[in-house]
């Protein structure tokens, strides 16, 4: 079922339609308390225990090289720990960090072993979910939270890696990543740009 859900999902983004990827997330079998669980009635939970990062991938490779990633996020607890929303770039992967150093920075996570430019945290706050599109355009990427610029910035793509911690097959799959608390996802989408 997967795959011709992948099948049918990489002809959607050829064609330039809307990809929800909920249906797509390879959730296995969590091991007890901790880890992803879903999709159930469209929505994707876990619950992380740090230092671990629970990361859902995204079986997902040939997408278009500009798209624009929405997800809708919440964080069910009052925790500090921070959530990864991953892309595919020109030069491989990386993400946007969410509430990193205990919910007081937001940065991409990693270019050239470094943070990118850091904005002030905390974003989540429990109970309030937000929705956040991530436009990735060859120049550079614009972080777009509840519809209103959040963080824009030009990026060298080969320069970028995932953060430390963050295991993925190879370097070509989406990913959400959580590195502590409980968190649900409630919509995830991708939009290829014509």
């Amino acid at each position: 079922m997967k795959t011709i859900l992948a099948t049918l999902t990489i002809l959607a983004a050829l064609q330039g339609k809307p990809v929800d990827l909920v249906p797509l997330a390879d959730v296995g079998k969590a091991e007890g308390e901790f880890g992803w669980r879903g999709p159930a009635k469209g929505v994707l939970m876990v619950k992380a225990n740090t230092p671990v990062k629970e990361t859902l991938v995204f079986n997902l490779e040939a997408i278009a090289e500009e798209y624009d990633l929405t997800a809708t996020i919440e964080r069910l607890d009052k925790g500090t720990k921070s959530f990864h929303v991953g892309i595919i770039t020109p030069g491989g992967t990386c993400s946007y960090e969410f509430d990193a150093f205990d919910a007081t920075k937001c940065a991409v996570a990693m270019i050239d072993g470094q943070w990118g430019e850091m904005v002030d945290g905390p974003f989540f706050r429990k109970g309030k979910a937000r929705t956040v599109t991530l436009e990735v355009r060859k120049a550079g990427l614009t972080v777009k939270a509840d519809g209103r610029r959040f963080w824009s910035g030009k990026i060298d793509w080969t320069k970028t890696t995932t953060a430390q911690g963050i295991k993925l097959p190879d370097k070509n799959h989406l990913f959400l990543s959580a590195t502590g608390d409980s968190w649900k996802v409630s919509g995830f989408a991708l939009v290829p740009v014509k």
